[in-house]
């Protein structure tokens, strides 16, 4: 099936890793209504067949440990779902965790993940299931860190536009993240076997699910 890659990269300057959204097949978009802030871009995405409208946004959170650059990522995060209603995806690099299965030690900034917990909780967001991944980043050393911070979440009105999406990770031995492939409508592919590359389990360990999960505290799922 063929389709758009729609890579995703903040402005030159500022690190994130690769996140890739594969644009429906057989349907024509137009992007507008960008909205560059501190920290994410976002874009307006319609359906020219539909018309239907729903947000993007691609984030990389702040890398320090300061509770003051976090907490106005956060508030960022509250300011754009108030400017952009409905279906809205946001994804990237957060650099925070909300759970300690989010990391592979007990080093953890217990205040930084309650406040990332609270924002999902009043936007409300649904965090989309990765397959094939435990955590999306390592320092590289040889007794690493290893964390899951490159994630997407949505709004319910995105989850029932696209109930048929799929979140992969793809092969990462040219960076110290995993490279994320999501796919808006995977239905088509079901008959397809998937490259064995991209399921490597690697330095950021397999997932040991096999479905669709949720955030514990998230809203309950509309597939």
């Amino acid at each position: 099936m063929l389709g758009i890659l729609l890579r995703l990269r903040l402005p030159a300057g500022v690190r994130c890793g690769w996140w890739c959204v594969h644009l429906l097949a057989g349907d024509l978009w137009e992007v507008s209504a960008s909205d560059r802030r501190r920290f994410s871009i976002t874009i307006a995405i319609r359906s020219l067949a539909s018309q239907q409208l729903w947000w993007l946004s691609n984030v990389y959170g702040p890398s320090s440990n300061s509770s003051s650059e976090k907490t106005a990522f956060l508030q960022e995060l509250r300011d754009i779902r108030a400017a952009c209603a409905g279906p809205w995806l946001v994804c990237g690099d957060f650099n925070l965790i909300y759970q300690a299965a989010d990391k592979n030690h007990g080093r953890l900034h217990r205040g930084l993940m309650r406040a990332f917990r609270d924002t999902i909780d009043v936007l409300p967001l649904q965090e989309l299931h990765l397959s094939g991944r435990l955590y999306t980043w390592s320092n590289g050393r040889d007794n690493p860190t290893l964390e899951r911070i490159d994630r997407a979440f949505t709004s319910v009105e995105w989850l029932q536009l696209f109930p048929f999406h799929h979140l992969r990770s793809l092969s990462s031995d040219c960076s110290d993240h995993s490279p994320l492939l999501l796919v808006l409508n995977s239905n088509p592919w079901a008959s397809h076997s998937t490259p064995s590359s991209f399921w490597s389990s690697g330095r950021f360990g397999r997932s040991a699910t096999g479905g669709r999960s949720t955030a514990p505290h998230a809203p309950a799922p509309c597939f």
